[in-house]
Order: C-alpha cells, then sequence, then structure tokens
C-alpha cells in the first residue's frame, strides 16, 4: 500500500540521497491529438514527444538531471526531459517549478495531485 501522510496522499519514503524531493502538483499525458483541449505548456510538450508528465515544484537540496529516477511507492521511473518555463532544463534545482516527462511506458493513473516523490541517480 505505501506509505500515506495524514491526508492520505501516497509519498516516497522520504527524499532522495541528495535530499531532493516533489509534491505532484498536476500530472498529465501528452501527445493528444490535434483537437483535445490542451493548455499552452501541453500543447508544447505533445509536440516534443509523448508520454506522462509530472508538474510540481522541487524541495530540499541537491540537483535533478534527465535520466535520473523518480522514486514513488508505484516504483522507480526515469526522467526523460525536464521543462520549466518553456524551456527544456539538462539540470533543475530548488525551488523551481518544473514539468518532468517519464515517458509512454509510465501510466498517468499511478500518480496523483498530492503524492510525494523523491529521486536517485540510476546505478
Amino acid at each position: 500500500m505505501g506509505l500515506r501522510d495524514r491526508k492520505g496522499r501516497r509519498q516516497a519514503s522520504g527524499p532522495g540521497p541528495d535530499g531532493l524531493a516533489m509534491v505532484i502538483k498536476e500530472v498529465f499525458w501528452v501527445g493528444a491529438p490535434p483537437d483535445a483541449k490542451l493548455g499552452p505548456a501541453q500543447r508544447r510538450l505533445a509536440a516534443q514527444a509523448p508520454g506522462t508528465v509530472l508538474v510540481g515544484v522541487l524541495d530540499g537540496t541537491g540537483s535533478l538531471r534527465a535520466g535520473d529516477l523518480v522514486v514513488h511507492p508505484s516504483g522507480r521511473f526515469s526522467v526523460q526531459t525536464i521543462e520549466a518555463f518553456q524551456k527544456l532544463l539538462d539540470t533543475a534545482q530548488p525551488p523551481q517549478s518544473v514539468g518532468l516527462r517519464l515517458g509512454t511506458a509510465v501510466d498517468r493513473a499511478l500518480f496523483s495531485p498530492g503524492d510525494q516523490v523523491g529521486f536517485e541517480r540510476p546505478t
């Protein structure tokens, strides 16, 4: 079942080794058909590549890089791209607000707004 906070939201066991974490504010799938009703940020990401996107504000210490792993009670998932304010980033640091694209193999139903995730470097 995984850890839950007082409000019943799923949480990772805590920040990763770098002390970096994020509370998910929004979860969506990019790559929708052209007639889908998407906001500007979602349309921009959809044009790049399909996949599940997690949006939130980084918290803690350390930095996040494309290729790092998102640690969630449902598993570990690789960060394909990082975007902040309409720009693709190589790295992100707290307190940046970011969108993390996880790719097509990740079901967005695994994540909910309010879930906390940690991060770790791949081995």
